[in-house]
């Protein structure tokens, strides 16, 4: 666990806030390592810290009493996951999982309490965040509830591959579990996705080897979903047309 520069920060919420913002925030954060299985937070648990993603994938799973699960929204280093904490020492609904492999800039959950009570502009700031994972989050229901398999292991896919390049490192039990679908359903649509194309995939590795024909089988609730994550960063600060490309382009 080190200490972080702001030279180092590739977190896009961080980097959208105002300077005097992330001033308040940067001496406290520290970068740990996420792995495959790390679990945040679970359901019930008290959020004790606030992860903002350098990279790699974290899924909030929505857990039933049986134990089944299924993803209510994925967080990359577009966003931070325990955020809500900010606004009051509260328990989490969900379980907050590590998909794909990278890195946060933690910090402890009751400073971050403090440092949103000390800026008005920054607790606006996480606000507008918030609202875009709503937004991510209700496009996600109504895609698993209305749209085919293969529309959404293709918006699964290009969601990856925008956060952690073309080589994801995904198993399809993973893949079922976010998707809350069996394995066996999960293979068979990868392998249609295969047969035309788009994908290749070996030993819990998925290669996306043509974005444009996984665009062609994906739903509209791919873009909806870039649109939310990007209102995140508008909503951010009043950030410039070339400082959202640029923010775009890092993610």
């Amino acid at each position: 666990m080190t200490t972080v520069q702001n030279s180092h920060i590739r977190n896009g919420l961080l980097a959208a806030l105002a300077p005097d913002d992330l001033a308040l925030l940067a001496p406290h954060l520290r970068e740990v390592l996420l792995l495959p299985g790390d679990l945040l937070h679970q359901p019930g648990e008290k959020i004790e810290q606030v992860y903002f993603l350098q990279n790699g994938i974290v899924s909030l799973m929505a857990v039933l009493e049986e134990g089944t699960s299924v993803e209510t929204v994925s967080i990359g280093r577009e966003g931070a996951i325990g955020t809500i904490e900010g606004f009051g020492s509260l328990h989490a609904f969900t379980s907050a999982r590590v998909q794909l492999p990278g890195s946060a800039l933690r910090m402890p959950g009751p400073m971050f309490r403090r440092m949103l009570d000390d800026s008005a502009k920054l607790k606006e700031s996480i606000n507008h965040y918030h609202m875009s994972v709503m937004a991510h989050v209700q496009q996600i229901t109504a895609c698993n509830a209305l749209h085919d398999l293969i529309s959404r292991l293709s918006r699964v896919l290009l969601l990856s591959a925008d956060r952690c390049a073309d080589d994801i490192q995904l198993s399809q039990e993973a893949l079922a579990e976010m998707l809350g679908v069996r394995r066996s359903s999960v293979t068979t649509a990868a392998t249609m996705l295969r047969d035309t194309g788009a994908i290749d995939y070996r030993r819990a590795v998925i290669k996306v080897l043509d974005r444009e024909k996984l665009q062609e089988m994906v739903c509209e609730c791919y873009s909806t979903i870039r649109r939310a994550i990007d209102m995140g960063f508008i909503g951010a600060r009043a950030v410039s047309r070339r400082e959202l490309s640029s923010l775009q382009a890092r993610l």
